[in-house]
């Protein structure tokens, strides 16, 4: 069952939270050669170098990467969600 496979993995790997609006550097293991995101409405992701990602989080949800080498090989995989500041929208509110 493909869906019970992804979900597994899935859970097992890394997360990472993002405030929308804000961006985050992710240094990788090795060179990537493609990085593929399952929702790029949830998150922009550029590559500073060979083995650096930058992630900005652009609307709330959440989404996996999947960066690989040029052989094809899983360089690294991490799910990420993507939240409103609470401490910000709280401060705004009691002003």
């Amino acid at each position: 069952d493909l869906v019970t496979i992804a979900a597994d993995r899935q859970s097992k790997d890394p997360t990472i939270v993002i405030n929308q609006g804000t961006a985050e550097i992710v240094d990788l293991k090795g060179p990537v050669a493609d990085v593929m995101i399952a929702d790029p409405s949830v998150v922009e992701v550029n590559v500073l170098q060979a083995n650096r990602l930058y992630i900005i989080g652009q609307s709330m949800g959440s989404t996996n990467l999947i960066a690989v080498d040029e052989n094809g090989d899983v360089v690294r995989r991490m799910n990420i969600h993507v939240t409103v500041d609470v401490e910000n929208v709280q401060r705004m509110i009691d002003r």
